[in-house]
């Protein structure tokens, strides 16, 4: 009876894998409208060529200390013209690179076209929703006619942030510190066993 009872159960249990649909992540945004309003939408718009893509969970020892904040990419770009928001010789964006989770999928050595929104810590958030877009190698755009010469980046550096690879180094260091005093406590606290 036993028997039966236990494949009873491993059968229910499959059938309702099978038959019980999952939910489905996908992103879904209204079209970023007109230049105009993708303008007034965002906090910050400009165009800059992209000089780094970083996963900033990509260091294991790093990692669990990085709040997910569904935007694991870390893009910065060389600023060629500003037309709003304070924007440096270079700008950061976060994004999740995966069309599911609305993010925008930069490539290393290209130029865009930004339409950033800030999110609650500050940081600069490009998607697939906004209407941010590659630029040509001519630099042509219809947004960019629309959008006019724009004006000179800031003459100021983007501030770090605390999941910059400096911050890895430290707390890695930190981490190889504390492994290191620990082995050789345990070898002292052997030694005195064995002398004992």
């Amino acid at each position: 009876m036993k028997k039966y009872a236990g494949i009873t159960l491993v059968l229910a249990l499959l059938l309702s894998i099978i038959v019980l649909p999952s939910p489905v992540q996908a992103c879904s945004c209204v079209a970023p409208g007109t230049t105009q309003e993708a303008l007034a939408k965002s906090d910050a718009v400009f165009s800059g060529k992209v000089v780094l893509i970083r996963d900033r969970f990509a260091n294991p020892f790093t990692a669990p200390f990085i709040e997910d904040d569904g935007n694991p990419y870390q893009v910065r770009l060389v600023t060629e013209a500003v037309w709003k928001g304070e924007i440096g010789r270079e700008a950061v964006v976060y994004t999740s690179m995966s069309g599911e989770s609305c993010g925008f999928q930069f490539q290393d050595g290209q130029r865009y076209l930004v339409f950033a929104y800030t999110d609650k810590k500050g940081k600069l958030v490009a998607s697939s929703c906004s209407a941010t877009e590659k630029l040509t190698d001519t630099g042509s755009s219809k947004r960019l006619v629309q959008l006019g010469s724009g004006q000179l980046p800031l003459p100021v550096e983007p501030a770090e942030t605390p999941n910059s690879s400096t911050a890895g180094w430290t707390i890695s260091t930190l981490a190889g510190g504390v492994a290191l005093a620990a082995f050789v406590i345990m070898l002292l606290f052997r030694r005195s066993r064995k002398q004992s």
